[in-house]
């Protein structure tokens, strides 16, 4: 047991390993932003407010000016014209249509804000909402997603497949339990222990020579005798082995879950209907990320971890959803081309 511990323990290094890279590569992005952004925008909010106030002062004085003038149809056009500017200009100040209620917190550029900023970015879901204003905050996003994107891709992939053969192990293991069996999931492959198949020293005995057989000669004679110097606790659950297999709905049911809760805690902590948090638990989870809902009183909360590891976690989810739906095509692709094939033999 204890050697099984430590096998387990090898294999999954390189995990942990990566996820705790990612992790500091996003707290690295969170300090690097903050840094970057965190003034410029203060002063970004107070030039903005002040050419609010400046706009507001002139719709103020338009409107007394307005009955003293003749209500002729072109009066009434360049009124017409002359709001639409100022509207345009209070959507469109030096840049894109913005939340002000966003940029106006305090904790707008914080690190953990500016984490969850990082992670939008380099996982591709790209909300729009919270955006780098100065040159070098663009130009650090262009180079920090050359890395973060790749890193993010492997990492989803790595642990959707971890997640995945933790699924279908568990799913073996109950089955097997419900047919009254004892086997276990995760063990070692053994040396065949049947005297039928003797070991490599025994068979060179048996067939007169000194020296026992190579590795290859073994391994062609006496097929069941396993070479592998430490076998993965961690590998797929054989195909052939179909207490393996996930069910479909099981897969269904745990995103369906999975969102739902995000939904009902999004709803509660943001004020939002439950529609409106799950579509927006939806968008982001598929990477879609229109944008158009934000969290935002978790920015003003500074609040924005648990939404990181809840996003990056769903990612991942995801990722085992779409591998072990993708195993079970792969199966009836195949079962269809041998059937395909066979039909043509016959013919």
């Amino acid at each position: 047991m204890t050697q099984q511990r430590s096998a387990l323990w090898r294999a999954s290094v390189p995990h942990i390993a990566l996820i705790i890279f990612y992790m500091f590569y996003l707290l690295a992005g969170g300090v690097l932003f903050h840094w970057l952004e965190s003034k410029p925008t203060e002063k970004f909010v107070q030039s903005f407010e002040k050419q609010e106030g400046k706009i507001e002062a002139d719709i103020d004085v338009l409107f007394r000016n307005y009955s003293k003038l003749n209500k002729t149809k072109s009066e009434e056009a360049k009124l017409d014209v002359l709001i639409d500017k100022l509207i345009n200009k209070s959507e469109h100040f030096d840049r894109g249509a913005w939340d002000p209620d966003l940029y106006e917190s305090p904790n707008a550029w914080s690190v953990s804000s500016a984490m969850l900023f990082c992670m939008i970015t380099i996982t591709t879901i790209g909300y729009g909402d919270l955006v780098p204003n100065t040159v070098a905050g663009r130009i650090a996003v262009i180079l920090y997603s050359c890395i973060g994107i790749p890193l993010s891709f492997l990492l989803i992939a790595d642990t959707g497949g971890l997640l995945a053969r933790l699924a279908s192990s568990s799913t073996a293991y109950v089955r097997r339990r419900l047919c009254g069996k004892n086997d276990q999931i995760f063990q070692p492959l053994e040396e065949d222990k049947d005297e039928t198949n003797p070991k490599p020293d025994e068979y060179a005995r048996q067939s007169g020579g000194g020296n026992p057989l190579s590795e290859s000669d073994t391994a062609r004679r006496n097929p069941q005798i396993s070479l592998e110097a430490e076998p993965s606790y961690l590998s797929n659950v054989p195909e052939e082995d179909k207490e393996g297999t996930v069910p479909i709905l099981v897969v269904v049911f745990i995103l369906t879950t999975y969102i739902c809760i995000g939904a009902l805690s999004f709803s509660l902590s943001e004020g939002w209907s439950f529609t409106e948090g799950l579509y927006f638990t939806f968008i982001t989870l598929t990477t879609i990320g229109y944008g158009d809902l934000y969290p935002s009183r978790h920015v003003q909360n500074n609040t924005m971890i648990p939404i990181l590891v809840y996003i990056l976690f769903g990612l991942c989810l995801v990722s085992m959803s779409v591998s072990l739906v993708m195993w079970r095509f792969m199966k009836l692709v195949t079962w269809m081309r041998n059937k395909v094939e066979y039909l043509c033999c016959c013919c």
